[in-house]
Formats: C-alpha cells, structure tokens, sequence
C-alpha cells in the first residue's frame, strides 16, 4: 500500500503520523478541519503530501475529493476528544465522533480501499481495577467514550456490509511532542518550564496508561502491515500505569526542581477512575510491535525540548 488518506492529520497524533509515512515513502491526503489541528503541521514542499481542508461532517466537501484519490489504506483519526469539551458540547462531539464517522464510512464503500483504521479510545472502558483487554463488554462512563463505541459499532456494520478489513485502535492515553489539547502532560511540563514555585493540578492519585505518540504511530503502521481481512479490536496502550503523582515527582527529578503541588477545585473532575490500564498481549502477538519509550524518556525529551 501506498496511498493513504488520513484524517485529523494537522493534529497532535496525526501530525506525528504524517512524518513517520512520509518517511516510509507513502503518499498521503491529509484531511483536516483545523479545528485544533495546526496548518504548520502539513509541510507543503514535499511531493506526495496532499492537504485537504474540510469538516468530515460536511460529506459533500470530502466526497468526490476521496474517490477521485482512490486510497488504498484509510486512518480514521479526525475527532473532538478533549474530554472537558466533549462535555460542555455533546451535540457537537456526537455530529463529529459520529456523523463524521459515518460519512467517512459511506464513503469508503465506494473508494473501497484494502483497510480502515479506525481511531477508537480507552474511554470505551468501564471502570476496573484490572488491566483492560479487548473481549471485555465496554461501559464508557463519559461523552467521549460513548461516542467512540457508537464509532466502533459503525466500522462492523462497514466491515460486515463491504468485507473491507477494519481496524479498530484502542488508544490509551498518548503524550508527546506537538500536543494539541491542554492534557495532563503538557500543562505539567508547562508549569515545570516556568518559573513557579508551585504546581496547580486536580486530581493527583488515579493512574493511567501513558503511551508515548512515537510507540503509538508505530503500531498504527504495524496494524496496517499484518492485518489483512476481517473486523478486529487492538489496545494500544505501553501496558505500564502511572499516577499523575508520580509523573510529577518524575519530572522533580529530571529538572531538579522542587515544586509544591496544589491540587486546585477548578481542575477536579466530578468523577474520576482510579485505574487505566491496557492489555497489550494481542497487537503484541499479531504485529510483533511493543512499546519501546520509557516513562522518563518520554517526560525527559519533552523537558529538554
């Protein structure tokens, strides 16, 4: 496979994907709203990168431009996904996580391209104390999640009514350079990198599974290269949780900085898993990919840059 469209390619993920294809030698249609995404994101020198500046959930803008590409694999990344703002809009969230979704969908039935991969997430999950694994009966327990399961069941009904072989990534929670989305991550190392005293964060005790973007869009690569036919479900997590306690002392520890923490009221979420954590054992074994980046890698890189 050569050619392929990918959406939500301006953005954090998408962007670090864009760079790894084109380094593989892909020719890529990048669509992409910038809605958060960044035009700087897309290089507009390099021959083979085509960018498409279009809402997935205007089907008429994105139609004929996909069809007359003719990709051969589809990644499916463009969505709303900061969680604070899927709650404060779920109308909007649900047209784009969804209608977006199925539009794409409808779509690619006629491109009918040899693979779609779909961007699911972590928030499909119920709440456990125990690492999450793909044949678990998901129960989001938030607007993100739930409208990430309605996706999933949208690419069966696609794979079950074309036979083109779908994809579904459960990712994790990813961090790494180019964020787009004020997560946890990135306004810790803000703060680390300023001159304060003193760290205002919300809830300090769950822990989550943190994937670093370079491990991440090496699976997604992985995924297209060894699945060839049927519809299938992968956790792509490190399989390692963290607090983000101790995201914090290890970035005490990288700057030596001795910064005290607040835990502020207009940080906490009303509701809060203690516990995130994949599976990694099946894309392991069907792809032979695995994390490599470290905890203190990744922070230690974001740190220094």
């Amino acid at each position: 496979m050569k050619k392929v469209l990918l959406t939500g390619g301006a953005g954090f993920v998408g962007s670090n994907l864009l760079k790894l294809l084109i380094k593989l030698k892909f020719n890529v249609l990048v669509i992409d709203n910038l809605s958060t995404g960044k035009s700087y994101n897309i290089p507009s020198n390099i021959d083979g990168v085509t960018f498409l500046g279009a809402d997935i959930t205007d089907k008429k803008s994105i139609d004929q431009p996909i069809l007359d590409y003719a990709p051969e694999a589809v990644i499916h990344l463009a969505a709303i996904h900061f969680i604070p703002y899927c709650n404060k809009y779920p109308e909007e969230t649900f047209n784009t996580n969804v209608m977006g979704t199925r539009n794409l969908l409808d779509i690619c039935k006629s491109a009918r391209p040899e693979i779609f991969l779909f961007a699911s997430s972590a928030a499909v999950y119920g709440i456990s104390d125990s690492s999450a694994k793909e044949n678990e009966a998901p129960d989001p327990t938030d607007i993100y999640g739930s409208s990430k399961l309605v996706g999933e069941d949208l690419c069966r009904l696609f794979h079950y009514e074309s036979n083109i072989t779908t994809v579904i990534c459960r990712i994790f929670n990813v961090y790494g350079p180019g964020e787009t989305n004020p997560h946890v991550i990135p306004e810790i190392i803000e703060q680390f990198n300023s001159d304060k005293q003193s760290l205002e964060i919300g809830n300090t005790t769950p822990k989550r599974d943190f994937i670093h973007v370079s491990d991440l869009v090496n699976a997604i690569v992985s995924l297209l290269n060894n699945i060839k036919s049927g519809v299938d479900v992968f956790n792509v997590g490190s399989g390692t949780e963290y607090s983000v306690r101790e995201i914090i002392d290890f970035c005490k520890e990288i700057t030596n900085k001795n910064i005290d923490v607040i835990s502020t009221e207009s940080r906490l979420r009303k509701s809060d898993r203690m516990h995130l954590l994949s599976d990694i054992d099946k894309i392991k074994r069907a792809t032979n990919w695995k994390p490599i980046v470290t905890i203190r890698e990744g922070l230690n890189g974001l740190i220094s840059s």
